[in-house]
């Protein structure tokens, strides 16, 4: 299953559960679940009526410690479970938003923002890999066992980096591997929109944060787990494989917006980028280290005879620069061409004109 029949595939399971004609996850209620995750009473019983759904596999509440006036982020916000709890933890003066790509999950959460009145939460439609969200924004970055769903959550740690200020933090709850899945457990459709057969390895997701620019990461795996999960797909033994987790990592201080490599900001930006590179008169590709460097205009030279008419040529050799391009260096043209929007190069060759003999001189 490639990336795009994965999304599709998660977009409408999750969007059914939205309108109540499919359960997720296991046989226990929502509140139930929920429980069992690590959300108090009071906790549960403060959110608006069809809030809790039950989808989660932690409480990322109970690591972020958020503060009165912070900005949070939740990647996966589904009907809002979590961004109007960190609605009241962070204020009046603080902000929440929830991404989702569920048109379903959007419209349920807006809703019942609406009802209660919480006008410091919004909700966004888009897609967590590509965040609709502007650089250095949030103080947090929360998500409850969203990112197992995602076909590529290195992305996904790349833009949480991007988003969070200098200093900011993650607090996730998700799924990860502890031993790998047999073959008929991770191609099981089922397993993987119940949160199961898209767990990666913990190994796998240090590596991911670490390249992702995130420091201080630490993740543990939750004691006790195991009965949940296995409550997921009963008598599929898949306890044996999946638990669930606690991911937390910060930024840096003193790095002012991401650059790390693959960041959907170069998605963004490509117009403003573009534009750079298609007012320089050419561009100069390094094979060695497949990076472009944009070097001044210089206008083209033109050869013309100053020689005597008795010994001037009968032809005028007009020549113009070529840009310094070759065979050689195709492959990292072809590279920095995806990377960059498009531009093209225009190669003049040697053009050869001839002109007849000036008259009354002859041919010497």
């Amino acid at each position: 299953m490639n990336a795009t029949d994965t999304k599709t595939l998660v977009r409408d399971w999750y969007g059914t559960v939205a309108t109540g004609d499919a359960k997720c996850c296991g046989p226990n209620t929502a509140q139930e679940a929920s429980s069992s995750m690590g959300y108090s009473e009071a906790e549960l019983v403060s959110l608006p009526e069809g809030a809790d759904l039950g989808l989660g596999c932690g409480n990322p509440q109970a690591l972020a410690a958020m503060r009165s006036g912070e900005v949070v982020v939740d990647l996966g916000s589904g009907a809002g479970i979590d961004c109007f709890l960190a609605a009241r933890q962070v204020g009046p003066g603080g902000r929440v938003i929830g991404v989702d790509m569920t048109q379903e999950m959007l419209a349920k959460a807006r809703a019942k923002a609406e009802r209660v009145g919480a006008t410091n939460v919004e909700f966004r439609l888009g897609e967590i890999e590509h965040l609709p969200i502007a650089d250095n924004t949030a103080d947090v970055v929360i998500s409850n066992c969203v990112i197992n769903l995602v076909p590529d959550k290195a992305q996904v740690y790349r833009e949480a980096f991007r988003v969070l200020k200098p200093g900011g933090r993650i607090a996730i709850a998700d799924v990860v591997n502890t031993a790998p899945l047999p073959p008929e457990l991770s191609a099981d459709a089922t397993l993987l929109c119940t949160c199961l057969a898209g767990a990666a390895p913990t190994r796998q997701v240090e590596d991911w944060l670490a390249a992702a620019g995130l420091t201080d990461i630490r993740i543990a795996i939750k004691p006790g787990s195991r009965e949940l999960v296995a409550s997921w797909a009963p008598g599929r033994g898949i306890e044996d494989y999946v638990a669930s987790a606690t991911i937390e990592g910060r930024k840096p201080d003193g790095v002012p917006s991401s650059r790390a490599e693959g960041s959907s900001r170069k998605h963004y930006l490509g117009g403003r980028r573009s534009r750079r590179v298609r007012r320089s008169a050419k561009a100069r590709i390094s094979p060695a280290e497949n990076t472009m460097q944009i070097v001044a205009p210089k206008p083209p030279r033109t050869a013309v005879s100053t020689t005597s008419p008795a010994s001037r040529p009968s032809k005028l050799a007009l020549t113009a620069m070529t840009p310094p391009t070759s065979k050689a260096h195709a492959p990292a043209l072809i590279a920095s061409c995806r990377r960059f929007s498009a531009f093209v190069f225009i190669v003049f060759r040697p053009l050869e004109i001839t002109t007849p003999p000036a008259p009354g001189l002859g041919a010497n």
